[in-house]
């Protein structure tokens, strides 16, 4: 299932994200969205992953309702807001816990300078450890930062939080409310490769410059080929007639269409190789290879002339035209001695 929220889903599967990422509120997160300047989705990406959308939910560390505020923390926002007669108990009301919450993360974001990665990580963990850690870290890029931060739960929150927001935000505008960047893709490319985008990260640290944006690529699986690391492998079905008495057959490869040729007397899963088939290797030199892996077919719906022929080929072959089944039977023979 997580798997699915890698990609933008398909129109079929739109309402399972409007499932997961859900928008509630939608009225007063948009008041708040535009009086603090916050990034569309932002406060529903906190919202969902501090409190799963429970307003009356209170966590070990005394954080209360939909934005998890600390009480300490609400009651100097609500003395920034002029509240008058601010009440903590109140943290348990919807349109209260939001409009502190919007408050907070907007004075955040101003504090580090629109850093959504500094603004998720201060909320989280607090204002003065992420300013400590800043200091510690100020010569690395953003991503590196954040692969950095000391805090496990911290660490871990920030890239949540982060990748909530993607999400809200395809959800509110599709592709183009996601930045689109330009990538080569090199021939060869497989699970797990990561790829580098040089100047399309966060932004850097007290005006620096940015990061860089890291890409990994996961294949999707083919409904023909297989791959076996730069070898391609693909199964082909073959008739009784073609694996008996040969044939030459086209097989599919990567590059189009090529014939083969299957000797007489070919067993099914016998494995045929293609030549510089396969896929280019990344990192060196040289072609992989296809395997063909071909499969006999039995036939079905037998005609009445159909089943007669077979049997008089049955008669007619015995046992001496076919070596597999014959050497099996021997060895069942040794092995019970007789």
């Amino acid at each position: 299932a997580y798997d699915a929220l890698k990609r933008a889903p398909s129109p079929d599967d739109r309402w399972a994200w409007e499932c997961i990422y859900p928008r509630p509120y939608a009225g007063a997160v948009r008041s708040l969205e535009a009086q603090h300047g916050l990034p569309r989705g932002l406060v529903y990406a906190l919202m969902r992953q501090e409190s799963a959308f429970d307003p009356v939910v209170v966590s070990s560390a005394r954080a209360v309702g939909l934005m998890q505020l600390i009480p300490s923390t609400a009651e100097s926002a609500a003395k920034e807001l002029e509240l008058e007669a601010f009440d903590t108990l109140a943290l348990k009301s919807p349109e209260v816990n939001l409009k502190l919450g919007g408050f907070y993360i907007g004075k955040l974001l101003r504090t580090f300078q629109g850093s959504l990665p500094l603004a998720a990580a201060a909320y989280n963990a607090g204002p003065r450890a992420v300013s400590h850690w800043i200091e510690a870290g100020a010569d690395h890029d953003t991503d590196l930062w954040v692969a950095r931060i000391p805090y496990d739960e911290t660490r871990t929150y920030v890239g949540r939080v982060l990748a909530n927001l993607a999400r809200y935000q395809w959800l509110e505008g599709g592709d183009d409310a996601v930045s689109m960047v330009p990538l080569e893709i090199p021939a060869g490319a497989e699970t797990g490769l990561r790829l580098k985008v040089t100047g399309e990260g966060e932004r850097g640290f007290r005006g620096g410059p940015p990061g860089d944006l890291y890409i990994f690529i996961t294949v999707k699986p083919h409904e023909l080929f297989e791959r076996d690391g730069d070898d391609i492998v693909c199964e082909v079905p073959v008739s009784i007639t073609q694996s008996a008495l040969g044939a030459e057959i086209e097989v599919p490869t990567l590059f189009g269409k090529a014939k083969m040729k299957i000797p007489a007397g070919t067993q099914t899963h016998k494995m045929f190789r293609l030549r510089g088939k396969g896929l280019p290797n990344i990192r060196q030199h040289g072609q992989g290879d296809q395997f063909v892996r071909v499969v006999v077919e039995t036939p079905t719906r037998l005609t009445s002339r159909q089943k007669e022929l077979l049997e008089e080929f049955a008669h007619i072959s015995g046992e001496q035209h076919n070596p597999i089944s014959q050497g099996f039977f021997d060895k069942v023979k040794d092995m019970f001695g007789g």
